[in-house]
């Protein structure tokens, strides 16, 4: 009986939540339409860098295949989102029981970079989708990618691949090798704390690497010419599921 009784006030309970939730998400719709500048605009105007800003054609392929496999290896084929990364970001936080992934592709961090605070707040996840989806729609995958490495953060002050390139390696964005790249894409895990010569991250860019091998990035030689140090193999087996790379 006392379980009948409760049942009204447990879906009124449900049902209240529904309603916060939908309002919370139609109100960060709302501001996403009405606070954030034009994308649209972005297809001809170059946001500022205070550097040079190059072209995607004039960026190093070894580059451009590294970054993405670092950060977003499903790219060319999402809509702005990555689901399962998502979810396996939310899975991780609540392990570790704070905000340590995001699950963001390169169109999400763009549209941190471009319109939002560096908060990490549920509310800012939220508008970051729904403009991540805006960017998507306004500009195509060649146009994100190269107003992304424009802007991207390679710590010390360093914004966007050309100045990176410069300031790490003394040649321009176009010129940059397999192993720079590798060095590069290897740090935007945490740019303000690694640099491309950082020792420790040497297993990061193994693993980097062989994935780039495996997805057709580089060659067998360029592999081989790779200086970093051997990586532990068990750990890698368990990551690969056993096929790695020779």
């Amino acid at each position: 009986m006392i379980i009948i009784l409760m049942k009204p006030r447990h879906h009124s309970i449900i049902a209240s939540i529904f309603l916060i939730l939908f309002f919370y998400l139609l109100g960060c719709f709302a501001y996403a339409l009405i606070c954030l500048p034009n994308i649209i605009s972005l297809k001809v105007k170059d946001p500022y860098t205070g550097n040079n800003f190059v072209r995607y054609a004039d960026i190093s392929p070894y580059l451009i295949n590294a970054v993405i496999t670092a950060e977003d290896t499903s790219f060319f084929k999402h809509k702005g989102i990555e689901p399962r990364s998502i979810y396996y970001a939310f899975r991780y936080n609540i392990r570790k029981k704070r905000i340590a992934r995001s699950g963001s592709t390169i169109t999400q961090q763009l549209a941190k970079t471009l319109f939002l605070s560096q908060s990490r707040t549920f509310t800012r996840k939220i508008i970051e989708i729904m403009i991540s989806f805006e960017i998507e729609l306004a500009l195509d995958k060649k146009r994100i990618l190269e107003i992304y490495l424009n802007t991207v953060d390679w710590g010390n002050g360093i914004t966007g691949c050309e100045d990176a390139a410069q300031k790490y390696f003394k040649v321009s964005s176009k010129d940059i090798t397999a192993d720079q790249a590798i060095r590069l894409a290897s740090i935007l895990i945490n740019p303000h704390r690694w640099n491309p010569y950082s020792e420790k991250l040497d297993y990061r860019r193994r693993i980097l690497a062989w994935r780039m091998l495996s997805l057709g990035y580089i060659t067998q030689e360029e592999f081989d010419n790779l200086p970093y140090k051997e990586a532990e193999i068990p750990a890698l087996k368990k990551m690969f599921g056993g096929n790695i790379p020779k």
